[in-house]
Protein backbone atom coordinates (compact mmCIF):
# COMPACT_ATOMS: atom_id res chain seq x y z
CA UNK A 1 0.00 0.00 0.00
CA UNK A 2 3.01 2.37 1.07
CA UNK A 3 5.08 1.61 -1.92
CA UNK A 4 1.91 1.87 -4.77
CA UNK A 5 1.22 5.50 -2.52
CA UNK A 6 4.70 6.88 -2.97
CA UNK A 7 4.34 5.72 -6.62
CA UNK A 8 1.52 7.64 -7.49
CA UNK A 9 3.21 10.38 -5.26
CA UNK A 10 6.36 10.48 -7.65
CA UNK A 11 3.84 9.88 -10.75
CA UNK A 12 2.14 12.95 -9.39
CA UNK A 13 5.36 14.62 -8.83
CA UNK A 14 6.90 13.61 -12.27
CA UNK A 15 3.69 14.59 -14.13
CA UNK A 16 3.64 18.38 -12.56
CA UNK A 17 7.24 19.20 -13.50
CA UNK A 18 6.98 18.06 -16.66
CA UNK A 19 4.11 20.35 -17.20
CA UNK A 20 6.02 22.95 -15.83
CA UNK A 21 8.69 22.39 -18.31
CA UNK A 22 6.43 22.61 -21.15
CA UNK A 23 5.24 25.31 -20.12
CA UNK A 24 8.28 27.20 -19.97
CA UNK A 25 9.54 25.66 -23.21
CA UNK A 26 5.96 27.20 -24.70
CA UNK A 27 6.16 30.78 -22.87
CA UNK A 28 9.66 31.30 -21.97
CA UNK A 29 11.64 29.77 -25.14
CA UNK A 30 10.09 32.74 -27.90
CA UNK A 31 11.04 34.79 -25.09
CA UNK A 32 14.36 34.01 -24.59
CA UNK A 33 14.96 33.97 -28.48
CA UNK A 34 13.43 37.51 -28.33
CA UNK A 35 15.68 38.82 -26.22
CA UNK A 36 18.69 37.46 -27.56
CA UNK A 37 17.54 39.20 -31.31
CA UNK A 38 17.33 42.65 -29.20
CA UNK A 39 20.22 42.29 -27.17
CA UNK A 40 22.45 41.35 -30.94
CA UNK A 41 20.35 44.31 -32.52
CA UNK A 42 21.60 47.19 -29.31
CA UNK A 43 25.05 45.66 -29.46
CA UNK A 44 25.29 46.93 -33.12
CA UNK A 45 23.97 50.28 -32.50
CA UNK A 46 26.63 50.42 -29.94
CA UNK A 47 29.35 49.74 -32.41
CA UNK A 48 27.81 52.84 -34.32
CA UNK A 49 27.41 54.77 -31.89
CA UNK A 50 31.13 54.51 -31.09
CA UNK A 51 32.18 55.06 -34.64
CA UNK A 52 29.82 58.13 -34.33
CA UNK A 53 31.31 59.66 -31.15
CA UNK A 54 34.84 59.07 -32.54
CA UNK A 55 33.68 61.43 -36.01
CA UNK A 56 32.06 63.90 -33.30
CA UNK A 57 35.64 64.20 -31.28
CA UNK A 58 37.35 64.51 -34.58
CA UNK A 59 35.07 67.20 -35.66
CA UNK A 60 35.97 69.30 -32.64
CA UNK A 61 39.33 69.02 -33.25
CA UNK A 62 38.90 70.59 -36.11
CA UNK A 63 36.69 72.95 -34.67
CA UNK A 64 38.81 74.02 -32.06
CA UNK A 65 41.63 74.40 -34.51
CA UNK A 66 39.62 77.32 -36.38
CA UNK A 67 38.77 78.86 -32.75
CA UNK A 68 42.57 79.53 -32.09
CA UNK A 69 42.92 80.48 -35.76
CA UNK A 70 39.75 83.48 -35.32
CA UNK A 71 41.01 84.66 -31.53
CA UNK A 72 44.70 84.86 -33.36
CA UNK A 73 43.21 87.01 -36.18
CA UNK A 74 41.27 89.25 -34.10
CA UNK A 75 44.25 90.36 -32.04
CA UNK A 76 45.98 91.50 -35.05
CA UNK A 77 45.69 94.80 -36.91
CA UNK A 78 42.57 95.06 -38.26
CA UNK A 79 42.56 94.94 -42.41
CA UNK A 80 39.98 93.67 -44.80
CA UNK A 81 42.23 90.66 -45.96
CA UNK A 82 42.54 89.84 -42.21
CA UNK A 83 38.99 90.51 -41.65
CA UNK A 84 38.40 88.51 -44.77
CA UNK A 85 40.34 86.00 -43.53
CA UNK A 86 38.42 86.11 -40.12
CA UNK A 87 35.23 85.69 -41.69
CA UNK A 88 36.32 81.98 -44.02
CA UNK A 89 37.30 81.04 -40.67
CA UNK A 90 34.10 81.52 -38.95
CA UNK A 91 32.77 80.28 -42.30
CA UNK A 92 34.46 77.18 -42.23
CA UNK A 93 33.75 76.80 -38.65
CA UNK A 94 30.21 77.08 -38.61
CA UNK A 95 30.08 74.49 -42.11
CA UNK A 96 32.08 72.24 -38.96
CA UNK A 97 29.54 72.85 -36.47
CA UNK A 98 26.50 72.10 -38.60
CA UNK A 99 28.38 68.61 -39.41
CA UNK A 100 29.23 68.12 -35.85
CA UNK A 101 25.27 68.58 -35.01
CA UNK A 102 24.47 66.29 -37.66
CA UNK A 103 26.51 63.37 -36.38
CA UNK A 104 25.00 64.65 -33.09
CA UNK A 105 21.80 64.62 -34.38
CA UNK A 106 22.35 61.12 -36.31
CA UNK A 107 24.26 59.35 -32.69
CA UNK A 108 21.03 60.49 -30.34
CA UNK A 109 18.61 59.48 -32.70
CA UNK A 110 20.51 55.64 -32.48
CA UNK A 111 20.56 56.14 -28.92
CA UNK A 112 16.78 57.02 -28.75
CA UNK A 113 16.22 53.60 -30.96
CA UNK A 114 18.59 51.52 -28.94
CA UNK A 115 17.18 52.75 -25.76
CA UNK A 116 13.84 51.37 -27.16
CA UNK A 117 15.18 48.58 -28.01
CA UNK A 118 16.82 48.08 -24.08
CA UNK A 119 13.27 48.62 -23.16
CA UNK A 120 11.41 46.41 -25.61
CA UNK A 121 13.93 43.93 -24.08
CA UNK A 122 13.60 44.63 -20.30
CA UNK A 123 9.51 44.34 -20.82
CA UNK A 124 10.21 41.13 -22.00
CA UNK A 125 12.36 39.98 -19.08
CA UNK A 126 9.66 41.22 -17.50
CA UNK A 127 7.03 39.14 -19.25
CA UNK A 128 9.71 35.97 -19.01
CA UNK A 129 9.64 36.53 -15.45
CA UNK A 130 6.34 36.56 -14.87
CA UNK A 131 5.95 32.71 -16.67
CA UNK A 132 8.53 31.65 -14.82
CA UNK A 133 7.24 32.67 -11.48
CA UNK A 134 3.58 31.97 -12.42
CA UNK A 135 4.69 27.98 -13.53
CA UNK A 136 6.75 27.67 -10.27
CA UNK A 137 3.77 29.47 -7.55
CA UNK A 138 1.62 26.62 -9.47
CA UNK A 139 3.87 24.03 -8.61
CA UNK A 140 3.87 25.01 -4.93
CA UNK A 141 0.07 25.40 -4.94
CA UNK A 142 -0.39 21.81 -6.49
CA UNK A 143 2.28 20.91 -3.18
CA UNK A 144 0.17 22.56 -0.33
CA UNK A 145 -3.34 20.66 -1.10
CA UNK A 146 -0.95 17.70 0.20
CA UNK A 147 -0.51 16.83 3.87
CA UNK A 148 3.38 16.48 5.17
CA UNK A 149 2.18 13.65 7.24
CA UNK A 150 1.20 12.10 3.67
CA UNK A 151 4.75 13.04 2.19
CA UNK A 152 6.42 11.37 4.79
CA UNK A 153 4.60 8.60 4.69
CA UNK A 154 5.32 8.17 1.05
CA UNK A 155 8.87 8.53 0.95
CA UNK A 156 10.82 4.82 1.46
CA UNK A 157 13.14 6.44 4.13
CA UNK A 158 14.03 9.80 5.52
CA UNK A 159 16.78 10.77 3.32
CA UNK A 160 14.09 11.07 0.05
CA UNK A 161 11.94 12.68 2.07
CA UNK A 162 14.41 15.78 3.35
CA UNK A 163 15.83 15.42 -0.29
CA UNK A 164 11.99 16.55 -1.19
CA UNK A 165 12.15 19.49 1.66
CA UNK A 166 15.11 20.86 -0.11
CA UNK A 167 14.09 20.92 -3.32
CA UNK A 168 11.14 22.73 -2.32
CA UNK A 169 12.53 25.36 -0.43
CA UNK A 170 15.50 25.86 -3.16
CA UNK A 171 12.29 26.45 -5.19
CA UNK A 172 10.81 28.76 -2.86
CA UNK A 173 14.59 30.60 -2.62
CA UNK A 174 14.63 30.16 -6.40
CA UNK A 175 11.16 32.33 -6.31
CA UNK A 176 12.18 34.81 -4.24
CA UNK A 177 15.35 35.27 -6.20
CA UNK A 178 12.86 35.75 -9.29
CA UNK A 179 10.74 38.14 -7.68
CA UNK A 180 13.94 40.35 -6.97
CA UNK A 181 14.70 39.97 -10.85
CA UNK A 182 11.41 41.17 -11.50
CA UNK A 183 11.85 44.32 -8.92
CA UNK A 184 15.28 45.15 -10.94
CA UNK A 185 14.40 44.70 -14.17
CA UNK A 186 11.32 46.55 -13.70
CA UNK A 187 13.17 49.52 -12.47
CA UNK A 188 15.71 49.58 -14.96
CA UNK A 189 13.16 49.56 -17.33
CA UNK A 190 11.47 52.89 -15.46
CA UNK A 191 15.28 54.60 -15.72
CA UNK A 192 15.06 53.45 -19.57
CA UNK A 193 11.79 55.47 -20.48
CA UNK A 194 13.16 58.59 -18.39
CA UNK A 195 16.48 58.24 -20.23
CA UNK A 196 14.69 57.86 -23.73
CA UNK A 197 12.14 61.31 -22.62
CA UNK A 198 16.00 63.01 -22.31
CA UNK A 199 17.02 61.87 -25.45
CA UNK A 200 13.85 62.85 -27.25
CA UNK A 201 14.42 66.48 -25.93
CA UNK A 202 17.88 66.40 -26.91
CA UNK A 203 17.20 65.27 -30.56
CA UNK A 204 14.46 68.24 -30.41
CA UNK A 205 17.13 70.91 -29.39
CA UNK A 206 19.60 69.93 -31.37
CA UNK A 207 17.66 70.38 -34.72
CA UNK A 208 16.70 73.83 -33.59
CA UNK A 209 20.34 74.27 -33.30
CA UNK A 210 21.05 73.06 -36.29
CA UNK A 211 18.46 75.49 -37.99
CA UNK A 212 20.00 78.65 -36.09
CA UNK A 213 23.54 77.31 -37.66
CA UNK A 214 22.48 77.27 -40.38
CA UNK A 215 20.77 80.56 -40.62
CA UNK A 216 24.18 82.15 -38.99
CA UNK A 217 26.20 80.68 -41.76
CA UNK A 218 24.07 82.08 -44.69
CA UNK A 219 24.47 85.86 -42.29
CA UNK A 220 28.24 84.93 -42.31
CA UNK A 221 28.44 84.59 -46.12
CA UNK A 222 26.32 87.77 -46.50
CA UNK A 223 28.85 89.41 -44.32
CA UNK A 224 31.64 88.82 -46.33
CA UNK A 225 29.99 89.03 -49.51
CA UNK A 226 28.93 92.58 -48.70
CA UNK A 227 32.05 93.97 -47.48
CA UNK A 228 33.36 93.04 -50.53
CA UNK A 229 30.68 94.88 -52.21
CA UNK A 230 31.20 98.01 -50.20
CA UNK A 231 35.14 97.76 -50.58
CA UNK A 232 35.33 96.48 -53.99
CA UNK A 233 39.04 94.91 -52.39
CA UNK A 234 40.48 98.15 -51.54
CA UNK A 235 42.16 98.26 -47.83
CA UNK A 236 41.99 102.18 -48.13
CA UNK A 237 38.33 102.01 -48.54
CA UNK A 238 38.33 99.58 -45.80
CA UNK A 239 39.71 101.20 -43.99
CA UNK A 240 37.23 104.50 -44.62
CA UNK A 241 34.58 102.32 -43.97
CA UNK A 242 35.63 101.42 -40.60
CA UNK A 243 36.35 104.74 -39.67
CA UNK A 244 32.79 105.91 -40.60
CA UNK A 245 31.32 103.35 -39.01
CA UNK A 246 33.22 104.00 -35.33
CA UNK A 247 32.43 107.96 -36.03
CA UNK A 248 28.56 106.74 -36.43
CA UNK A 249 28.35 104.02 -33.70
CA UNK A 250 29.97 106.74 -31.30
CA UNK A 251 27.73 109.60 -32.21
CA UNK A 252 24.79 107.09 -31.70
CA UNK A 253 26.16 106.18 -28.53
CA UNK A 254 26.66 109.87 -27.28
CA UNK A 255 23.40 111.17 -28.15
CA UNK A 256 21.61 107.91 -26.26
CA UNK A 257 23.25 108.52 -23.07
CA UNK A 258 23.02 112.61 -23.63
CA UNK A 259 19.09 112.22 -24.80
CA UNK A 260 18.28 109.57 -21.85
CA UNK A 261 20.46 111.48 -18.81
CA UNK A 262 18.42 114.70 -20.35
CA UNK A 263 14.95 112.93 -20.05
CA UNK A 264 15.40 111.59 -16.97
CA UNK A 265 16.33 114.99 -15.45
CA UNK A 266 13.43 116.28 -16.60
CA UNK A 267 10.97 113.53 -16.08
CA UNK A 268 11.66 113.94 -12.21
CA UNK A 269 9.08 116.41 -11.82
CA UNK A 270 6.24 117.23 -14.06
CA UNK A 271 3.12 115.65 -15.58
CA UNK A 272 5.30 113.16 -17.94
CA UNK A 273 6.65 111.96 -14.84
CA UNK A 274 3.40 110.73 -13.64
CA UNK A 275 2.43 109.07 -16.50
CA UNK A 276 5.70 106.94 -16.59
CA UNK A 277 4.62 106.11 -13.01
CA UNK A 278 1.65 105.17 -13.84
CA UNK A 279 3.00 102.65 -15.80
CA UNK A 280 3.90 100.44 -13.49
CA UNK A 281 7.17 98.38 -12.65
CA UNK A 282 9.00 97.92 -15.97
CA UNK A 283 8.41 93.97 -17.37
CA UNK A 284 9.79 92.72 -20.65
CA UNK A 285 8.92 91.05 -23.62
CA UNK A 286 10.00 89.92 -26.88
CA UNK A 287 9.84 92.78 -29.29
CA UNK A 288 9.46 90.46 -32.30
CA UNK A 289 8.63 86.43 -32.29
CA UNK A 290 11.32 84.77 -30.05
CA UNK A 291 13.26 83.39 -33.13
CA UNK A 292 17.00 82.74 -33.94
CA UNK A 293 19.88 84.88 -32.05
CA UNK A 294 22.30 86.06 -34.64
CA UNK A 295 24.82 87.70 -32.07
CA UNK A 296 24.79 87.62 -28.63
CA UNK A 297 25.65 90.32 -26.20
CA UNK A 298 29.70 91.09 -26.31
CA UNK A 299 29.16 88.14 -29.16
CA UNK A 300 33.30 86.75 -29.83
CA UNK A 301 32.36 85.71 -33.17
CA UNK A 302 30.44 89.20 -33.73
CA UNK A 303 32.38 90.47 -37.49
CA UNK A 304 33.21 93.84 -36.10
CA UNK A 305 34.30 93.48 -32.72
CA UNK A 306 37.13 95.22 -33.15
CA UNK A 307 35.27 98.22 -33.78
CA UNK A 308 33.04 98.00 -30.85
CA UNK A 309 31.90 95.04 -28.33
CA UNK A 310 28.07 94.31 -29.51
CA UNK A 311 26.19 95.50 -27.15
CA UNK A 312 23.00 93.99 -27.81
CA UNK A 313 21.10 90.61 -28.83
CA UNK A 314 20.64 90.83 -32.87
CA UNK A 315 17.24 88.82 -33.43
CA UNK A 316 16.84 87.03 -37.18
CA UNK A 317 13.46 89.14 -38.03
CA UNK A 318 12.35 89.22 -41.85
CA UNK A 319 12.42 92.68 -43.74
CA UNK A 320 9.55 94.88 -42.35
CA UNK A 321 7.95 91.97 -39.68
CA UNK A 322 6.83 94.48 -37.35
CA UNK A 323 8.36 95.55 -33.71
CA UNK A 324 6.86 95.83 -30.61
CA UNK A 325 7.37 97.45 -27.65
CA UNK A 326 9.18 95.34 -25.17
CA UNK A 327 7.34 97.36 -22.16
CA UNK A 328 5.55 100.30 -21.17
CA UNK A 329 7.35 103.45 -21.86
CA UNK A 330 8.06 106.53 -22.93
CA UNK A 331 9.56 107.71 -26.78
CA UNK A 332 13.05 109.26 -25.85
CA UNK A 333 14.09 109.24 -29.71
CA UNK A 334 12.28 108.02 -32.34
CA UNK A 335 15.68 108.60 -35.62
CA UNK A 336 14.80 108.15 -38.96
CA UNK A 337 18.43 108.43 -40.71
CA UNK A 338 17.24 107.34 -44.34
CA UNK A 339 19.74 104.48 -45.32
CA UNK A 340 21.64 105.40 -42.40
CA UNK A 341 21.45 103.73 -39.16
CA UNK A 342 17.27 103.70 -37.76
CA UNK A 343 16.46 103.08 -34.12
CA UNK A 344 13.83 103.75 -31.83
CA UNK A 345 14.95 104.16 -27.84
CA UNK A 346 12.31 103.86 -25.04
CA UNK A 347 12.73 104.94 -21.59
CA UNK A 348 10.85 102.96 -18.74
CA UNK A 349 10.72 103.06 -14.98
CA UNK A 350 13.25 101.60 -12.93
CA UNK A 351 16.14 103.19 -14.85
CA UNK A 352 15.64 100.61 -17.65
CA UNK A 353 15.69 102.07 -21.69
CA UNK A 354 15.24 99.97 -24.59
CA UNK A 355 16.85 100.29 -28.34
CA UNK A 356 15.02 98.60 -31.22
CA UNK A 357 17.96 99.15 -33.99
CA UNK A 358 18.07 99.08 -38.00
CA UNK A 359 14.12 100.11 -38.52
CA UNK A 360 12.99 100.29 -41.72
CA UNK A 361 10.24 102.42 -40.91
CA UNK A 362 9.24 104.28 -37.28
CA UNK A 363 5.65 104.41 -36.45
CA UNK A 364 6.18 106.01 -33.29
CA UNK A 365 7.46 110.03 -32.41
CA UNK A 366 9.86 111.94 -29.49
CA UNK A 367 7.66 112.57 -26.36
CA UNK A 368 5.31 109.94 -27.03
CA UNK A 369 3.92 107.10 -24.37
CA UNK A 370 3.43 103.63 -25.82
CA UNK A 371 2.40 100.24 -24.14
CA UNK A 372 3.77 96.95 -24.43
CA UNK A 373 3.21 95.58 -27.01
CA UNK A 374 2.52 98.23 -29.50
CA UNK A 375 3.96 98.32 -32.36
CA UNK A 376 6.66 100.95 -32.86
CA UNK A 377 8.00 100.36 -36.35
CA UNK A 378 9.34 97.64 -39.13
CA UNK A 379 12.51 95.97 -39.06
CA UNK A 380 15.05 96.02 -41.12
CA UNK A 381 18.95 95.07 -41.62
CA UNK A 382 18.81 94.17 -44.88
CA UNK A 383 22.37 95.80 -46.74
CA UNK A 384 21.70 98.97 -48.91
CA UNK A 385 18.00 99.12 -47.43
CA UNK A 386 16.51 102.42 -45.19
CA UNK A 387 17.37 102.25 -41.74
CA UNK A 388 20.43 99.51 -41.98
CA UNK A 389 23.43 101.44 -41.86
CA UNK A 390 26.69 100.38 -42.79
CA UNK A 391 28.27 97.04 -41.88
CA UNK A 392 25.01 95.36 -40.91
CA UNK A 393 24.85 91.53 -41.22
CA UNK A 394 21.34 90.71 -42.38
CA UNK A 395 17.77 91.21 -41.97
CA UNK A 396 17.61 91.37 -37.68
CA UNK A 397 15.93 93.50 -34.97
CA UNK A 398 19.01 95.03 -33.02
CA UNK A 399 17.30 95.00 -29.08
CA UNK A 400 19.16 96.09 -26.03
CA UNK A 401 18.49 96.86 -22.74
CA UNK A 402 20.43 99.47 -21.02
CA UNK A 403 20.16 99.87 -16.61
CA UNK A 404 21.29 103.41 -16.00
CA UNK A 405 22.40 104.13 -19.21
CA UNK A 406 24.72 100.80 -19.23
CA UNK A 407 23.33 98.17 -21.74
CA UNK A 408 22.85 94.95 -19.77
CA UNK A 409 22.32 91.49 -21.28
CA UNK A 410 19.03 91.24 -22.99
CA UNK A 411 18.77 87.83 -22.43
CA UNK A 412 18.83 88.31 -18.90
CA UNK A 413 15.76 89.88 -19.11
CA UNK A 414 13.61 88.70 -21.36
CA UNK A 415 10.81 85.99 -20.32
Amino acid sequence: MRGSAAHRFNEKNRFLILAIGIIAVFLLLPGLIYVYAQSSSVQTLQTNIDQKKASIDRLKREISTYEQSIRLRQSQAASLSNQIAIINDQVQRLELSIKLTEEEIGETQMEIEQTQKLIAQYEQSLLLKRAELAANLRYLKQREGISEMFVLLVHDNLSEYYLDIKNIEQLQSSIAATVNEYDRVKKEAELKHEDLTTKQEQLVQLKSQLDEQQLQLGSQRSVKAQLLVDTRRSETKYTSLLESAKREQNAIEAEMSSIEKKLREEMQKGERSKKLQALGNTIFAWPVPQNTITAYFHDPDYPYRYIFEHPAIDIKAAYKTSVHAAANGYVGIAKDAGLGYSYVMLIHNDGYATVYGHLSKIYVRNDEFVTQGQVIGLSGGTPGTPGAGKLTTGPHLHFEIRQQGIPVNPLDYLP
